[in-house]
């Protein structure tokens, strides 16, 4: 078994974070620019200082770290699970899911959060419309 050939995975990772970065760039500043000024204006943010160099330039490097977080993974999986397309995508759901679960995980630890999502997605059933409609008087 071999080790892994830090350069490709330098390589690789700047060449994934370089995609990244053009997605980031397309989604921002053209799919999603109405969104971001509506979000700035919901939360009372200042819209300039999320599109700020200082916030650009952070978002830059950490796409290009992520690039190469993704790529070092792939590399690492590759012997057990062979080169191609499916090593890939566990590599990339890899690197997706932990800190999805993990930022998950914070925001389940507020309990209004929580309360908030199990009332925006219970289903009502006729029955607790009922109930509500007679504890209310109506």
């Amino acid at each position: 078994m071999t080790g892994i050939n830090t350069g490709k995975v330098i390589a690789g990772g700047l060449v994934a974070g370089l995609v990244a970065n053009a997605i980031d760039f397309v989604t921002n500043t053209y799919i999603m620019a109405g969104d971001w000024q509506a979000f700035a204006a919901a939360h009372n943010m200042d819209a300039a200082a999320m599109t700020s160099p200082a916030v650009a330039g952070t978002w830059i490097a950490v796409d290009f770290l992520f690039g190469i977080l993704l790529v070092c993974t792939y590399a690492a999986i590759r012997p057990r699970f062979g080169a191609g397309a499916q090593t890939a995508i566990y590599a990339g759901l890899l690197v997706y899911l932990a800190p999805t679960l993990i930022l998950f995980g914070f925001t389940m630890m507020d309990g209004d959060v929580r309360e908030r999502i199990h009332r925006e997605h219970r289903v009502d059933t006729g029955r607790e419309r009922r109930r509500r409609v007679d504890v209310q008087g109506g």
